[in-house]
């Protein structure tokens, strides 16, 4: 199986580094590609009865469903306010 390859074993063949992390990242996930395309009628009825609460944000919940992880929020350092009413 491709996702139990290790970086190295794609290199033999030429692929780089950035690549082979892709190809490999995407193989380990690939049993929730094929739950999306098995899904019936039926699990759609049963996501839509789970978002009834959210009626009016159901494109965020989407959204943050799609994103698949949460993160952190970004603390970065701040830009100084510059004073301007002097000028």
């Amino acid at each position: 199986m491709v996702a139990d390859l290790g970086y190295h074993d794609l290199h033999h063949v030429n692929v780089e580094r950035e690549r082979a992390d892709i190809v490999l990242m995407a193989a380990k996930r690939a049993f929730r590609l094929e739950e999306a395309l098995m899904m019936s009628p039926a699990d759609d009825e049963r996501m839509l009865e789970i978002l009834e609460p959210y009626i009016g944000q159901r494109a965020r919940v989407q959204n943050l469903v799609k994103s698949g992880r949460s993160r952190p929020p970004r603390h970065g350092p701040r830009l100084s306010l510059t004073d301007l009413s002097g000028r």
